[in-house]
């Protein structure tokens, strides 16, 4: 069943917040949703989340890129950063679907690290909780509801 995640749609009518939802066929990777939603990858925000130095980030890139793991770590000043473990995020994300987080980690009590090129976009499009279902929202109202801290980290695939 689609559906999008309780707290960010209360986030989104609480804030007035104009967006679209977009059900599509049931995926697993933000290439695959951003194709089935019509979305070039560039506009498509993918969240990864790591933890560092004590601490969890969510990162937040397009589609069609990668982490790069050693910018990472400069631009967080920490020495190692890894992966969160897929039981951590299934604590942290308890109203979404397994993989299919979406880019708001202010909603979960996370620091939201975004790429500025995703950000450039008009719009962006983003997993809303559950593999069959998208938001699609001005790259504006995104910025201003999360807040995001923007830095260069991720690489074109």
């Amino acid at each position: 069943m689609a559906i999008v995640a309780p707290r960010l749609q209360q986030l989104l009518d609480e804030h007035h917040i104009c967006y679209e939802t977009l059900p599509h066929a049931t995926d697993f990777t933000a290439q695959e949703t951003s194709e089935h939603t019509g979305t070039p990858g560039r506009a498509f925000a993918k969240a990864v989340v790591v933890e560092t130095g004590g601490r969890e980030v969510m990162l937040v890139l397009p589609a069609d890129h990668a982490v790069e793991f050693a910018r990472l770590e400069m631009v967080l000043q920490e020495r190692r950063v890894d992966l969160v473990r897929e039981g951590r995020l299934r604590r942290i994300f308890r109203d979404c679907d397994r993989g299919a987080i979406p880019p708001f980690g202010n909603l979960y009590g996370l620091e939201v690290l975004a790429t500025p090129r995703l950000l450039r976009n008009a719009t962006l499009t983003f997993n809303a909780g559950s593999h069959e279902m998208a938001i699609r929202l001005s790259a504006g109202d995104y910025e201003d509801l999360v807040r995001p801290r923007t830095e260069e980290f991720s690489s074109h695939i």
